[in-house]
């Protein structure tokens, strides 16, 4: 595993007055006129594993399968995975979260996670190529239905991802998935879901705030 190489940040550096890619000399951050952001795994507070929707539902999949988180963002979800012990790629295409990501990846100690492997690139790319997960996890960005500003986690990703295609990879997953049968588990609000996404097999509460979309092939 290696960071993103510097040059591909220059864009980023000084993009405008309101948003910057800052080095304090250990690591990177993100700082706006009003507040300044950095990935700490250290930091998320996670509530138990026992209660958490997440970790119960991926508690299904055999230890020995391989994870494919193709979205990753600053690695979140990611990290949830980790903590069952699974086999995990986690695949993003920004440099700018893949370097934040990336910069607290370094930090875990790697004999917790030997098996995390994290890839700077588009998950279409390495889907076609060497690598074939057994289940693939993917969370497109939801529109923000609250008036309350969201956390500085989700603004991040919402600033560096608004030109994404959440749509053509959408259809790029489900069809690799059901040609290769995988597994397809895909995040979404409780209202408001994507109404191009074809029905799921099955749905699992995740939250009040989202669901887990299932397709079994």
């Amino acid at each position: 595993m290696s960071l993103v190489p510097p040059h591909h940040l220059r864009p980023y550096m000084t993009e405008n007055t309101d948003w910057q890619i800052i080095f304090d000399g250990s690591r990177h951050l993100i700082q706006t006129p009003h507040w300044s952001f950095k990935v700490d795994f250290d930091e998320f507070n996670f509530i138990s594993i026992k209660q958490n929707p997440f970790f119960r539902f991926f508690k299904v999949c055999k230890k020995k399968h391989l994870i494919c988180d193709v979205t990753a963002g600053l690695g979140r979800d990611s990290y949830l995975l980790s903590q069952l012990g699974y086999s995990l790629i986690s695949i993003e295409r920004h440099p700018v979260l893949m370097t934040l990501f990336a910069e607290a990846r370094a930090r875990c100690d790697n004999n917790l996670f030997p098996d995390w492997h994290l890839l700077f690139g588009n998950c279409e790319d390495f889907l076609q190529s060497n690598i074939a997960p057994d289940t693939i996890y993917f969370d497109p960005m939801f529109e923000n239905r609250k008036k309350a500003m969201t956390q500085k986690y989700t603004q991040v990703i919402r600033h560096y991802c608004q030109d994404s295609s959440d749509n053509a990879t959408y259809e790029f997953l489900y069809a690799y998935c059901k040609d290769n049968k995988k597994r397809l588990i895909i995040k979404q609000p409780t209202t408001g879901a994507s109404k191009t996404f074809s029905k799921p097999h099955q749905i699992i509460t995740l939250s009040r705030m989202s669901n887990l979309w299932l397709y079994q092939f």
